[in-house]
């Protein structure tokens, strides 16, 4: 249930006593949930029956095959290199914002549909090789109509030649898309959302703004300043990470709880203030416990001091984060942070890019050079040879990378070409808003 520490104004502020908390406070290295999870042990926050995960994070609610990939989850297979695929997806390949779709092959944006090349932005639709903004279409090549047989003989020409596959996704650029969506201001990539303002990738919300990747069956109300919202939440403000709760303020990783503020982690509790690694628990504030009504008392007294202080409603501060900043999502989603930015707001940052030792028995080869494992065969079927799962492969920077058994499979039977760049560098690319 997490530990009860007697902790309170030893320093004289709120924020300077949940940093030595943070500090004191055992916590798991990896957010992974034994329940029905079987073969993902090198995955990150991973939970509620998954299969099959392997260097992916945030895959959860039945998910199986999941391959490079972050934010994987309610009912999904076979997802490789992709980003944000949602709802009953199967067969994702290379894409990002893919919802209740089935083989989708390097797009973005994408929406019940089906049999999709080098895409954005569709819905209801089948069988289209480099559309963008269509719904309810079928048999398209560039936006343009073809009879079935035109279809599958233009698209062979276009599949055949694998070189391109990777620039292809690279050029595909997305502005702002709307699916389903009424009274909606400053938005890019939106489905399914009313009322909503400044917002990005996300569905089934109301009332809210300036919140990003938020999804679910049923609706969310009344986020502000949100990163990843789920399943019928309401009245959260700068809050990461939750899933069915309301009334959280500048929390994160919290599920089924309300009335929460300034936490860590914390499951299945309600009143608390300032506490870490919690569950089943109420009243509390730094992680000790008092009645309700001394609870009540001291919360108003720390609100009053944060308020004279000018900290109250600011976010935890740099100095809790135990993460070089460039190692973090904020820097997958934008870059372009200097050196001086993000010292000067006392965040870590690392300066040395990080390597891998290569064991000088290995086999290497330069991604350069792939094209000897990847061929055609006397009927024109691809063909990829299973040797180079035995070889460490080095990309145009000199990162190393593997393929598996189980991406080699799906690479074959779907007529992919192996990846020229390193894994995490294709995670990066499809973390990125464009």
């Amino acid at each position: 249930d997490g530990p009860l520490i007697d902790i309170w104004w030893t320093s004289g502020t709120f924020l300077s006593d949940l940093k030595r908390l943070w500090s004191e406070v055992p916590r798991m290295s990896s957010h992974i949930y034994l329940w029905n999870n079987e073969n993902s042990q090198r995955s990150e926050t991973v939970f509620f029956g998954w299969k099959n995960c392997y260097l992916s994070f945030v895959v959860w609610e039945s998910a199986e095959n999941i391959l490079y990939s972050s934010m994987a989850f309610m009912n999904v297979t076979n997802i490789l290199n992709s980003f944000y695929v949602t709802k009953n997806s199967e067969n994702i390949y290379y894409s990002r914002s893919i919802r209740s779709s089935y083989k989708v092959f390097f797009s973005k944006y994408v929406y019940d549909s089906s049999d999709i090349w080098f895409s954005t932005n569709l819905l209801w639709c089948n069988h289209c090789i480099f559309c963008d903004n269509l719904e309810n279409k079928s048999y398209h090549i560039y936006n343009r109509l073809y009879s079935k047989e035109e279809f599958e003989l233009e698209s062979r020409k276009l599949l055949a030649n694998k070189e391109l596959y990777e620039q292809n996704y690279n050029t595909l650029r997305v502005n702002t898309t709307n699916k389903l969506s009424t009274n909606i201001s400053n938005w890019i990539l939106l489905y399914k959302c009313e009322d909503v303002d400044y917002w990005y990738d996300s569905s089934c919300m109301q009332f809210s703004r300036n919140v990003a990747m938020a999804d679910w069956w049923d609706w969310s109300s009344k986020c502000f300043d949100c990163w990843d919202v789920w399943i019928q939440s309401h009245n959260l403000y700068a809050v990461v990470w939750e899933g069915t709760c309301e009334h959280l303020y500048c929390c994160m990783y919290i599920n089924y709880c309300n009335n929460v503020y300034y936490s860590y982690f914390m499951q299945n509790c309600s009143f608390c203030l300032g506490c870490i690694w919690l569950k089943n628990k109420s009243f509390c504030i730094l992680n000790k416990k008092y009645t309700k009504e001394e609870r009540y008392v001291k919360v108003d007294e720390i609100f009053w001091q944060m308020d004279r202080d000018g900290t109250l409603w600011e976010f935890f501060p740099a100095s809790m984060n135990p993460f070089y900043f460039n190692d973090t999502a904020a820097y997958l989603i934008d870059p372009s942070f200097t050196k001086e930015e993000v010292t000067k707001l006392w965040y870590l940052r690392r300066d040395e890019p990080i390597k891998v030792d290569i064991p000088e028995w290995a086999i290497t080869v330069q991604s350069s050079e792939l094209a000897q494992f990847e061929s055609f065969d006397e009927q024109w079927n691809w063909k990829l040879d299973e040797t180079v799962c035995k070889r460490v492969i080095l990309d145009e920077h000199g990162d190393a990378y593997r393929i598996i058994p189980m991406e080699l499979e799906f690479l074959q039977k779907h007529g992919l070409p192996l990846p020229r760049k390193h894994w995490l560098t294709r995670m990066k690319e499809n973390f990125r808003i464009n």
